[in-house]
C-alpha cells in the first residue's frame, strides 16, 4: 500500500471540490438551517469580496453565520486573522459559541490582557480576536487595532456604528466614535461583515452612512434615492422572521408571552422604601453637584438593591455601614475612591465586580458628617434586619403562589427559570426554595464554565428550577426550559432580551412564558409597569419577539433612556411625570412607525425557496467526505513520515505522544496552533467524539500538517499509472484530473477532483471521489500506459463543471451590476443638477470655484464607476484553467461486489420511484455514498443504494458513513435491471 497515501492525499486535499462546504453539513453540536445556509453560500460566498449587512430579524443566528463564513474563509485560506467587535454583554457568548459549535479559538482582547502584555500589542500577537466594540473605540485602544491588519472583521450589533447627517442646505454629519472606528478599520480590511437586526431605524441618511462602510463608493453622500432600501440591494441580507423554516417547514420560532405580575409593597417594606429612597436621593443629588460620578452611581446600585429583595438591600446597607466605620476608623485616610469608568462599556462580570467596588463610595470629607451618615445607616440596617427577621417579603410570597399554588408551575412538572441582578438576592432565593423543593441549581457570574455546564446537565435532567444572575446567565443555553420568571427587572431592556434569550432561542420547540415582578406602589414600579405593558403591546402588534433590543436604543436616541428615567424617579425632580409622557410619546411614535416598516418589509419580501435549501443541504450530505477520511489517511501519513502512532485495540482512537523535531519546526514554520509539548489524541469514528476526543475535521491544524506532509511527499516523486483491485462490478481505466475555474480578476472559484472512467465498452462515466476510501483498495503494480483518450472527455466534463459555477454567480453579479449602475446614475444626476444650478447663478463667477470642484467631482465618478462596472464584468468572466491529470488507475474488480453503475439503471429506478409517488429522480456518480435521491410527497429526500445482493453490502460498505444521513437510505436490490425490493438501511446494518 505504499502508493496509497501518496494519491489519497492528493484527494483529501481536493476531494470533489476545494471547497467542500462542510459547515453547511453541521456537526455533533449544530445542524445550520436553511435559511443560514442560503445566506454563507448562496449569498456570501459567491462574492470573491465577502462585504454584506446581514439584517435578519432577531433569533436568526447571526453567530452561527459567522461562525460558517469564518469557517469556510479560513478553509480557503481567504482568511486568516479575524476581529470579532462585539457589545461587552456577549463577548463571552460569543467566545463560548464560536468554540463550542465551530471548533475555532479566539481571544477576548480587553483592558487587563493589554496591561499584561508589555509592550507587545495584543491585536498583533493574536490571530483570532473577539474584543468590546465600545472600548475599541477609545482613542488608544484603536490605535493599537488600526496597527494590526485584519482578513476579515465582524461587527454585531452594527447599528452602534451610527452616523447622523443634520441640515438641508449646510449639511453636517455627526460621527460617533464608533463609527469612526468602523470608517478607519473597514476601508482597509477585505472581507466586512455587519450584523444587525435594526438596520436603518426609519432615518434613510442613518443607514446610508452604515451601508457606506460597506462600499464608500455606492453609498457615498450624493446617494439619495430610496434604493438603499430596497430588496435590490445586493449588499443586504435580511430576512423575516416567519420566512424563517426548518428543514420540514415548520416554523423556526415558538410564540411567547409575557406577564407582568404586579403587587403592594408590604406597610414595613413601603416604610423601608421610602426611607432608603430618601437616604439614596440626598446622596445622589449631592454627589450630582459635586461632580462626583462613582457617589451617584453607588446610591442607584441601592436602590437596585432595594428593588431586588429584602434580603439584597439588608445586606448592601451592611456592606456600606461597615465600609464606612472603617473609613472613620482611619480618620478618612482610607478615602480612596476608585478610577473612573463607563459602565456600560463592562461586559457583565465587569460590571458586577464595579457594583461590589462602589458600595462604600463616599464624597463625605467631614468626620462629624461622616458619623451623621454611618447614624443613619445604622436606622435603617436595623429597620431592614427586622423585616428580614419576620421572614414576610411580599413578592417572595407571589413567586411562591406562582410556583407552588393549586396551578403552580411545579406542579405542571415545569421546569423553572429565575432570573435576578443580586448575587445576596440569589442565596435568599435558594434557602427558601430550599423548604419546598429538594435540591435547586444555580449559576453566578464566578462559576467557571465547567461548574456552569454541570449545573445545566443537572438542571436538564434532575432539576426543576434554576436560579441565574446576569453575569451567571452569560453564555448558557436552556432550549429545554420554557418558563422563566424576572425576580427584578433591569434598567436596561437589552439585558431584559439576553435573559429571554436564554430560553427563547433557535431549537426551543414549545411555547415560551416569561413572568416579571414588579411592586406597583413604588416609582420605579409605575415606571417599569408602564414600559412593559407598551413593549407588550408593541411586540404583539409587530410579531417580533425581541422588541426589547431596539426598544432601548431608541430610548437612547431620545435621552430617556430607562436608567435616566429611574434617576429622575428617585431623585424627586419634579418633570419626571413630564419624562414618562415622552417615554410613551417616543414608543407610540415609534410603534406606529414600524408598524408601517413592517407592512411594507412583507409586501416586499421575496418567498424564500425552501425546496432548493433542502435539496441544496441532502446534495452537501452525501458529496462530503465522510469523517472518518481525514483522521485515516492522517494515520497512513505520519506512519509514512516516520512518526509514531499508537492506534487503540478498537481501532477507534489515535494517539500522539511526542512530534519529532523536523515535524516541531515544521508546525512553528506554519503557525500551526497544535501543543507540540503534550500528547494528541483524536477518534476515527464520529460517534466515539467526546469534549476530550475530536474527530479530525477538513480544517483542523492536524489535517493542514498531514496535507503539508503529502505535498513535501509528492513533489519528490511523480505518481505513476497504478493497477489496483477493489470493489467495482466491473473493469475500469480511471482518470484522477484537478479542474480549476478562475475568474478575470485572478481569483480560483472552484477547484475540483475529476474522477473520469472508462469501460471496457469505450464509455465514460463519472465516479465519485468516495470510490477511494473503499474498505480493500489493493495495489497490485505500479506498471501502466497512458490512456490517451481521456482528454476530450475531460474537457466536455470540466465545461459542465464551468458552466454550473457561472450560473451560481450569474444571479449575484446580475444583481450588483444593475446596483452599481442605478447608484452610478443617481449619484451623476445629483451632480448634473448641482452643477446646472452653480452655472444658472454664476452672476460675476462667484461660483466659478464650486463649478470647478463639482467638474471634478464629476470626471472622478465617472473614473470610479468605469473601475468599479468593469471589475464586475472580470468577475464575470470565468474560464477553466489547463486540467491537470494527476494520474491513471487500472482498477480491476474483487469478484462478488455489492455496488453496481447506476447509469445502467436510471429507466428502472425511474419507473419503481414514479409507480411509488416519488419525483425529482437524480442519478449520482457511480460508486459513491448513495447512487440515487428522489423527493417524497411531503418533499422529504430519499437516497436510494442499489445492490445485487444485501448480504455482500453489508459487508462490504464502511457502515458508520451512513450515520449523517438519518436514516433516509433505502437499498434497492436489483437484478437484471429490474427493482425486486426495497429496504431501509439500518435493517441491513443496524444504525
Amino acid at each position: 500500500m505504499a502508493q496509497s497515501s501518496a494519491f489519497g492525499g492528493s484527494q483529501v486535499r481536493t476531494s470533489g471540490s476545494l471547497y467542500p462546504q462542510y459547515s453547511a453539513r453541521g456537526n455533533k453540536k449544530i445542524i445550520p438551517l436553511p435559511h443560514q445556509i442560503e445566506a454563507v453560500y448562496s449569498r456570501m460566498l459567491q462574492s470573491p469580496q465577502v462585504r454584506y449587512l446581514l439584517a435578519d430579524d432577531p433569533g436568526a443566528g447571526k453567530t452561527i453565520m459567522s461562525g460558517m463564513l469564518i469557517r469556510e474563509l479560513i478553509a480557503r485560506q481567504a482568511a486568516e486573522r479575524i476581529l470579532i467587535l462585539v457589545p461587552p454583554l456577549v463577548l463571552k457568548q460569543w467566545q463560548e459559541e464560536l468554540k463550542d459549535k465551530f471548533g475555532e479559538e479566539f481571544t477576548i482582547v480587553n483592558r487587563s490582557l493589554l496591561n499584561s502584555s508589555s509592550e507587545v500589542n495584543p491585536f498583533e500577537s493574536h490571530d483570532k480576536i473577539i474584543a468590546s466594540i465600545y472600548w475599541a473605540s477609545r482613542e488608544e485602544i484603536k490605535a493599537y487595532i488600526l496597527k494590526a491588519q485584519f482578513d476579515l472583521v465582524i461587527v454585531d450589533e452594527a447599528h452602534k456604528m451610527a452616523a447622523y447627517t443634520h441640515g438641508v442646505k449646510k449639511r453636517k454629519v455627526n460621527r460617533t466614535k464608533i463609527y469612526q472606528l468602523g470608517e478607519s478599520l473597514l476601508r482597509h480590511t477585505e472581507h466586512c461583515l455587519l450584523l444587525t437586526a435594526t438596520p436603518h431605524k426609519g432615518d434613510k441618511e442613518n443607514f446610508r452612512h452604515l451601508m457606506s462602510l460597506v462600499d464608500h463608493d455606492i453609498f457615498s453622500r450624493l446617494n439619495t434615492g430610496d434604493s438603499i432600501y430596497e430588496k435590490s440591494n445586493p449588499f443586504v441580507i435580511r430576512r423575516l422572521k416567519e420566512t424563517m423554516k426548518n428543514f420540514d417547514g415548520t416554523p423556526l420560532f415558538p410564540k411567547r408571552t409575557t406577564t407582568t405580575i404586579t403587587f403592594d409593597l408590604s406597610y414595613g417594606e413601603r416604610e423601608l422604601y421610602e426611607d432608603v429612597t430618601a437616604y439614596a436621593r440626598e446622596h445622589f443629588n449631592r454627589a450630582k453637584q459635586n461632580n462626583k460620578p462613582n457617589v451617584a452611581f453607588a446610591m442607584m446600585i441601592l436602590q437596585r438593591r432595594l428593588s431586588s429583595s429584602l434580603d439584597a438591600i439588608y445586606l448592601s446597607l451592611k456592606r456600606r455601614k461597615e465600609k464606612l466605620e472603617e473609613l472613620l476608623a482611619s480618620e478618612l485616610t482610607a478615602n480612596k475612591s476608585i478610577e473612573s469608568f463607563e459602565y456600560d462599556e463592562l461586559s457583565i462580570d465587569e460590571q458586577e465586580e464595579i457594583e461590589t467596588l462602589v458600595e462604600g463610595e463616599t464624597d463625605v470629607i467631614d468626620i462629624e458628617e461622616l458619623k451623621l451618615e454611618i447614624e443613619i445607616l445604622d436606622g435603617l440596617v436595623r429597620k431592614a434586619e427586622m423585616l428580614v427577621k419576620q421572614d414576610i417579603e411580599r413578592k417572595y410570597l407571589e413567586l411562591e403562589n406562582t410556583l407552588f399554588g393549586p396551578d403552580g408551575l411545579l406542579s405542571k412538572e415545569e421546569k423553572i427559570l429565575i432570573f435576578t441582578e443580586s448575587k445576596d438576592t440569589l442565596y435568599y432565593l435558594e434557602q427558601k426554595l430550599l423548604q419546598h423543593v429538594h435540591e435547586v441549581t444555580k449559576i453566578v457570574g464566578n462559576f467557571s464554565m465547567d461548574q456552569r455546564r454541570e449545573q445545566v446537565e443537572r438542571f436538564r435532567n434532575d432539576v426543576q428550577i434554576m436560579l441565574a444572575t446576569d453575569a451567571g446567565g452569560e453564555s448558557i443555553n436552556l432550549q429545554f426550559c420554557n418558563q422563566m420568571i424576572n425576580y427584578d427587572i433591569p434598567w436596561n431592556p437589552n439585558r431584559l432580551e439576553q435573559r429571554m434569550g436564554r430560553i427563547h432561542r433557535i431549537g426551543q420547540k414549545n411555547e415560551v412564558f416569561v413572568f416579571n415582578l414588579v411592586a406597583k406602589n413604588t416609582r420605579e414600579g409605575d415606571v417599569l409597569i408602564r414600559l412593559l405593558d407598551k413593549m407588550e403591546q408593541m411586540r404583539t402588534d409587530l410579531g417580533q419577539d425581541q422588541v426589547y433590543d431596539f426598544i432601548g436604543e431608541v430610548l437612547e436616541e431620545n435621552n430617556i433612556d430607562l436608567s435616566h428615567l429611574m434617576e429622575e424617579a428617585i431623585s424627586g425632580r419634579e418633570n419626571l411625570d413630564e419624562l414618562i409622557a415622552q417615554m410613551e410619546r417616543t414608543l407610540s411614535e415609534e410603534h406606529e412607525r414600524l408598524l408601517e416598516l413592517a407592512k411594507q418589509e412583507r409586501l416586499d419580501d421575496s418567498s424564500f425557496d425552501l425546496p432548493g435549501a433542502r435539496r441544496a443541504y441532502q446534495e452537501i450530505s452525501i458529496s462530503s467526505m465522510p469523517p472518518r477520511v481525514y483522521g485515516e489517511f492522517a494515520v497512513r501519513q505520519f506512519e509514512e513520515t516516520r512518526i509514531k502512532v499508537n492506534i487503540s485495540n478498537d481501532g477507534n482512537t489515535v494517539r500522539i505522544d511526542r512530534f519529532p523535531k523536523n515535524i516541531r519546526e515544521l508546525i512553528k514554520k506554519r503557525k500551526y496552533p497544535l501543543r507540540t509539548d503534550e500528547s494528541l489524541r483524536f477518534t476515527l469514528r464520529p460517534d466515539k467524539q467526546t469534549e476530550e476526543l475530536f474527530i479530525l475535521q477538513n480544517d483542523h491544524p492536524l489535517k493542514k500538517l498531514t496535507m503539508e506532509l503529502a505535498s513535501q511527499e509528492l513533489q519528490q516523486v511523480a505518481l505513476p499509472i497504478c493497477t489496483v483491485k477493489t470493489h467495482v462490478s466491473e473493469p475500469l481505466t480511471l482518470e484522477i484530473s484537478r479542474i480549476s475555474v478562475v475568474d478575470g480578476t485572478g481569483r480560483e472559484l472552484e477547484q475540483e477532483l475529476m474522477l473520469l472512467a472508462k469501460r471496457e465498452t469505450g464509455e465514460f462515466i463519472q465516479v465519485d471521489p468516495y470510490f477511494l476510501f473503499q474498505k480493500q483498495f489493493e495495489v497490485i503494480n505500479t506498471v501502466g500506459t497512458d490512456d490517451k483518450s481521456f482528454k476530450k472527455e475531460s474537457i466536455l466534463q470540466a465545461k459542465k463543471i464551468l458552466q454550473s459555477v457561472q450560473m451560481k454567480r450569474d444571479d449575484y453579479l446580475n444583481r450588483k451590476s444593475t446596483y452599481l449602475r442605478r447608484s452610478f446614475d443617481e449619484q451623476m444626476q445629483t451632480l448634473q443638477e448641482r452643477l446646472t444650478n452653480y452655472l444658472s447663478d454664476n452672476l460675476n463667477n462667484k461660483n466659478s470655484a464650486l463649478i470647478n470642484q463639482t467638474y471634478t467631482q464629476i470626471e472622478d465618478l465617472e473614473e470610479r464607476s468605469k473601475e468599479r462596472l468593469e471589475n464586475i464584468e472580470r468577475e464575470r468572466s470565468i474560464q477553466l484553467q489547463s486540467i491537470k491529470s494527476i494520474t491513471q488507475l487500472n482498477v480491476q474488480p474483487i469478484e462478488n461486489t455489492a455496488r453496481v453503475i447506476p447509469k445502467d439503471f436510471i429507466e428502472a429506478v425511474k419507473e419503481y420511484e414514479y409507480q411509488n409517488g416519488r419525483l425529482n429522480i437524480r442519478v449520482k456518480n457511480a460508486f459513491g455514498l448513495v447512487d440515487f435521491t428522489s423527493e417524497e410527497a411531503e418533499g422529504n429526500t430519499r437516497f436510494i443504494l442499489l445492490t445485487p445482493s444485501i448480504e455482500l453490502l453489508s459487508q462490504q460498505l464502511e457502515l458508520n458513513d451512513y450515520q449523517e444521513l438519518n436514516g433516509s437510505v433505502h437499498v434497492y436490490v436489483v437484478n437484471q435491471n429490474k427493482i425486486f425490493t426495497e429496504v431501509k438501511i439500518e435493517q441491513i446494518i443496524g444504525i
